[in-house]
């Protein structure tokens, strides 16, 4: 993934929220998935592509740290993405 990331599919903010998500969920290279989570809301490739900060990419982020032990701070990362417009009861809930 991390070698993907670096080329075409480092444009798009999905991919890294998607890399991100996969680690969180097999509790594996989460500092680098705490970065990748960043990444998808913030700056995806060299300020090339756009980022996307949602609810998804929140929850992805909230995910890492909670995976992480950082429970206060995944809990604030979740009130903000709950908060969003798009946020869902459905995605909430999930």
């Amino acid at each position: 993934m991390r070698k993907d990331l670096l080329g075409w599919p480092g444009f798009n903010y999905q991919n890294w929220q998607n890399a991100a998500h996969f680690c969180a969920d097999n509790t594996i290279n989460l500092d680098e998935a705490l970065v990748w989570a960043e990444k998808a809301i913030n700056e995806p490739f060299r300020n090339a592509a756009q980022a996307r900060k949602d609810f998804y990419t929140l929850k992805t982020k909230s995910a890492v740290l909670r995976a992480m032990g950082r429970d206060e701070d995944a809990d604030g990362v979740m009130d903000a993405a709950v908060a969003m417009p798009e946020a869902t009861a459905i995605g909430s809930h999930q």
